[in-house]
């Protein structure tokens, strides 16, 4: 129960975050000014939350830490709404921005602290799902407040009582066992960093994805839109979030990733060509969708990219800071029935009769598998080209340990299903022709923005 309270808490009070824009607006701030202080929470994610990681888990204070920035978020907030004055405002805001930066990872670490190690993945892949019930519900009455009292001071309050929850939970929570203090060193995170582009490919990719939701306030509110409306949109990813176990466990990750940038860049340029508010419930269902295709994928590849001893430095990569990035599980995922040329049969496969090992049951022999060696410290079985890989990279341990579920780092290795082919299909017609009647017509809101030109 503290847990969830923790979790939904969190997200609650961040109801007021949809609004910044529109903050900034209200103080007659430009659209190049909201863009260029917006920018900040994803250059603070990428440059501050790993030094703040580093330091949690060097000296064990990830509880002092979370308290320190619950205080200054929360006082910043208020000096963020109430001053009229420029320089005030975006001090504060700046100094908000870097106090939020490592709450959602610090109470992932905190709750994860909590479960046993085996029971660890389960209890919080569940406490974890309150957290979109959170969001959606803390937007819309963000919404509802601003809608009655039309002062964004009285919408700082419910983000007080969400870090009234939140500080509530990590009094309560406490950790199942002891973790000893090791020494770690930054520079060795830095290395990791460094000799993989795949991971800052995919981190960079990531940043990008956030950048555009920056500014999609700022068309809906010169179409008109009203709050109810943009807190409308947050809300609706809570279904999808829920039926996204099924894509999961027939999709690689790379394919789930690529659906994801796929729809989430349509859905950014969709918003450039709307004329209407209305059509804005047609593309919001779209975050949904790519939130969901994007949160097990991200785990996935981040916790490929760095050895077993840095779980800190996985949090802190996560994209848009807020996933926590688990390391292996200490016996490795599940095989999957392999054949004998290799291949993976699937779970349609074997709901068909296939048997597990084909080749087998034709009498043919079984082609030869590459050489296995026991890693002592991981403790499952490695192919010779990942136990030079873990020797390369000697890590020591750190405070916390993950241990996910297996089903949560394993995707199967099937095609894609005909209907996101034709849904890709689809999307991508409808935007073509958008920008086809775009290009014919006159700048979008021309006359209205300049009504004298």
């Amino acid at each position: 129960m503290p847990a969830i309270i923790g979790y939904f808490s969190s997200s609650f009070g961040s109801g007021i975050c949809a609004f910044y824009s529109r903050i900034f607006q209200a103080k007659e701030f430009s659209p190049y000014e909201i863009g260029i202080l917006i920018s900040a929470n994803p250059l603070l994610n990428m440059t501050l939350l790993p030094v703040l990681s580093y330091l949690a888990d060097k000296f064990c204070c990830q509880t002092a830490m979370l308290f320190v920035c619950i205080v200054i978020a929360t006082v910043s907030m208020f000096g963020h709404t109430i001053p009229d004055r420029r320089v005030p405002t975006i001090s504060w805001f700046l100094v908000m921005t870097a106090s939020r930066v490592s709450l959602s990872p610090l109470l992932d670490q905190r709750i994860l602290m909590m479960f046993p190690k085996q029971e660890r993945s389960n209890a919080w892949s569940y406490a974890r799902s309150y957290a979109a019930y959170g969001l959606g519900i803390g937007s819309f009455v963000a919404s509802l407040v601003f809608l009655y009292t039309v002062s964004w001071v009285a919408v700082t309050v419910q983000h007080l009582l969400g870090q009234i929850g939140l500080a509530y939970s990590m009094v309560v929570i406490k950790p199942y066992e002891r973790t000893e203090r090791v020494p770690v060193h930054f520079v060795e995170e830095l290395k990791v960093l460094r000799t993989n582009k795949r991971l800052m490919l995919f981190l960079f990719s990531s940043t990008m994805m956030g950048a555009g939701c920056s500014f999609i306030d700022n068309f809906l509110g010169e179409l008109g839109g009203s709050e109810v409306l943009m807190d409308f949109a947050a809300s609706t990813e809570i279904p999808l979030f829920q039926m996204s176990a099924r894509p999961h466990q027939t999709l690689t990750e790379r394919r789930a990733m690529a659906i994801a940038m796929s729809v989430w860049a349509f859905r950014v340029v969709r918003y450039t060509t709307l004329t209407n508010t209305r059509a804005v419930l047609l593309i919001v269902p779209m975050r949904g969708v790519a939130f969901a295709f994007t949160w097990l994928p991200s785990l996935l590849v981040v916790s490929r990219a760095f050895p077993l001893g840095l779980p800190g430095g996985r949090i802190a990569c996560a994209p848009r800071a807020v996933f926590p990035c688990p390391r292996r599980h200490p016996r490795g995922p599940p095989a999957l029935p392999q054949s004998s040329r290799g291949r993976a049969i699937s779970a349609r496969a074997r709901r068909r009769g296939a048997p597990a090992d084909p080749a087998a049951a034709g009498g043919l022999p079984p082609a030869p598998r590459p050489p296995t060696t026991t890693i002592p410290e991981a403790g499952r079985s490695k192919t010779a080209k990942e136990a030079r890989r873990a020797t390369n990279h000697p890590m020591p341990a750190r405070c916390v340990y993950y241990s996910p579920s297996p089903h949560m780092l394993r995707f199967t290795a099937v095609e894609i299903p005909p209907c996101f082919i034709g849904t890709l299909v689809f999307l991508s017609i409808w935007l073509l022709l958008s920008l086809a009647r775009t290009a014919c017509s006159p700048p979008f809101g021309w006359s209205r923005l300049n009504p004298t030109g």
